[in-house]
C-alpha cells in the first residue's frame, strides 16, 4: 500500500516510473549508484539513484508482447545481460544502449521457449539463464580466452 508507514520498516523514497507494463526485475549496479529496471512491454530503464532521474531507456525488444523477464549488470555496470519471454539472452552496453549480441541456449518446450531467471558469476565471467525447458544454461565469457 503506497503512503502507508509500519513501524520497524523501511519506507520509500522515491517512485520510479516510466514503464509502460508490469516491472518483471530490477538490479543494482555494482558502481556508480545506477539501477536497471525492465518491463512486460521489452523496454530496460537505466536509473539515476541520486536524483531518482531516467538517465537512458533501451528497447530490449521491438517485438510487441516480448517482455524482459530478468537483468543483470557486468563488467563493473559497464554491460547489462537481459533474458526475455522469447528465449533469448542479450548483452548491451549501459552508455548509449548498443545491443552486443543475442544468444539462444534454451530449447522449446510446450511450445515456448521463456528465459525466467538469470545471474552473473561475481567475477562476472559467467552467466546462469533457467527458464521453460527445465535446465540451466551456463554462459562463459571467452572473449579474453580467444584474444
Amino acid at each position: 500500500v503506497r503512503g502507508t508507514t509500519v513501524e520497524g520498516l523501511p519506507t520509500p523514497v522515491a517512485e520510479l516510473t516510466g514503464h509502460p507494463r508490469g516491472i518483471l526485475s530490477v538490479r543494482f549496479s555494482p558502481v556508480d549508484k545506477l539501477l536497471a529496471s525492465s518491463c512486460a512491454q521489452g523496454s530496460v530503464r537505466v536509473w539515476n539513484l541520486r536524483d531518482y532521474s531516467c538517465l537512458a531507456t533501451i528497447s530490449a525488444s521491438a517485438e510487441k508482447g516480448v517482455g524482459v523477464n530478468c537483468l543483470v549488470f557486468m563488467n563493473s555496470g559497464m554491460q547489462l545481460a537481459t533474458t526475455d519471454s522469447h528465449g533469448l539472452l542479450k548483452l548491451w552496453l549501459v552508455k548509449g544502449g548498443e545491443c552486443l549480441g543475442s544468444f539462444s541456449g534454451h530449447s522449446e518446450e510446450d511450445g515456448r521457449r521463456e528465459v525466467w531467471c538469470l545471474d552473473a558469476t561475481a567475477d562476472g565471467q559467467a552467466l546462469l539463464t533457467g527458464g521453460t525447458d527445465g535446465c540451466v544454461a551456463v554462459w562463459e565469457d571467452t572473449t579474453a580466452r580467444d584474444k
